[in-house]
Order: C-alpha cells, then sequence, then structure tokens
C-alpha cells in the first residue's frame, strides 16, 4: 500500500470524526437570512407517467427550513418538513424534520449535536408513525493521534446495542489501528480491528 494511499485513509477517518465539529462552529460563518432555493425535477418514464419532486428551502438567521414534496406517477403524494438552528451561545445544532407519507401517517426526527471542548456529543429521536420511538446517542472525542467514538442505539423494543470504537496512528511505524466491539442486547459480541501499515514509515 502506497503512503498516499494510507494518508488518504487516515484523512477520511479523521474527516469523519470532525466534520459535525466543524459544521457546528461554522455555522455563524454561513449565509444569512434572505437566500433561497427553489427545485424542481420532473421524471417521465417509458410509459409516459410522471412523477415529480420540488423542493424549497430557505437560510434563516441561525440555520434554515427545507420542503419537499414528491408526487408519484399514481398521483399520490408524500412530503418531508425540516427545520435547523445552531445555538451560538451553547455550541448546539438542533435538526427537526417531519415526513408524511401519502396515507397521512408522519414520522418525525429530532436530532441534536452539542460541540465539547474535544468533540461532540449526538442525541438523536426517531417515531415513527405507529407512535414507537428508537433513541440513539453517541460521544465522540478527538484524541492526539485519532479518536474514540460510543454509540447506544436503543429499539422501539427497548433493546439497546453499542458499540465502542477507537482510531489511532502510531507515526513511529506508520501504522493506522482502527478497533470497534459491538455489544448486542443479549450480551453477546463482536470485535472488529482494520490495520493500515505504511511503508516506509514517516515521522
Amino acid at each position: 500500500m502506497t503512503a498516499s494511499t494510507s494518508k488518504l485513509i487516515l484523512a477520511a477517518t479523521l474527516l469523519s470524526v470532525t466534520a459535525l465539529v466543524v459544521d457546528v462552529a461554522n455555522a455563524g460563518a454561513r449565509p444569512r437570512s434572505g437566500n433561497s432555493v427553489h427545485r424542481t425535477t420532473t421524471h417521465t418514464g417509458p410509459q409516459g407517467k410522471t412523477s415529480t419532486r420540488v423542493h424549497d428551502r430557505t437560510v434563516t438567521d441561525n440555520g434554515f427550513n427545507s420542503s419537499t414534496s414528491m408526487t408519484g406517477p399514481n398521483g399520490k403524494t408524500a412530503s418531508r418538513e425540516q427545520t435547523g438552528a445552531y445555538d451560538a451561545s451553547t455550541g448546539t445544532w438542533t435538526r427537526n424534520a417531519t415526513s408524511t407519507g401519502p396515507n397521512g401517517k408522519t414520522a418525525s426526527t429530532n436530532a441534536v449535536v452539542q460541540k465539547t471542548d474535544d468533540g461532540y456529543t449526538r442525541d438523536v429521536t426517531r417515531t415513527g408513525p405507529n407512535g414507537k420511538t428508537a433513541t440513539s446517542s453517541a460521544e465522540v472525542v478527538k484524541t492526539e493521534n485519532g479518536y474514540t467514538r460510543d454509540v447506544a442505539r436503543t429499539g422501539p423494543n427497548g433493546n439497546t446495542t453499542t458499540t465502542s470504537a477507537s482510531g489511532n496512528y502510531d507515526a513511529a511505524t506508520g501504522t493506522y489501528t482502527q478497533e470497534r466491539t459491538k455489544t448486542l442486547p443479549n450480551g453477546q459480541t463482536s470485535t472488529t480491528t482494520h490495520i493500515v501499515t505504511k511503508t516506509p514509515a514517516q515521522p
């Protein structure tokens, strides 16, 4: 494996850890209210039947509002409404989304990302059209040479699955090690280790 390939793998992993942190931190620098996008997409199939998708997005003082509607060839319509807001005083990004199906039933998602000194936390609650909820809670921490990530997911039945992961780059040996342990609701665990070595090592 070439040195450039190893660098790309390491960079991609670290970017996945820090992307939300950067996104939240830079929220204050984004364009403010008054910017909007309207997009209409029409697809016509081989039998002449059409489907359309209409999307509107508006930037607010501290986030965005968006709405999307989709109409299928049978004339049935589904829609999705989203809002996002950043609280600069607390470093918190909140997103809410509500989807409505052709039958009128709705599902919703609430996600809160909290910036921390060395990473972020993320809490997500999803409520299905039957009223049952599923949650996930994650904590990501940037370390000196990589990251740690702990995630807990609880399904509508109350069962919880946890995942603990870490990534570390040893500059002396040119080795990047990624480990992940998953624990199922019944207590059974599985572990995955991924090791990439760069030759020759470059400090």
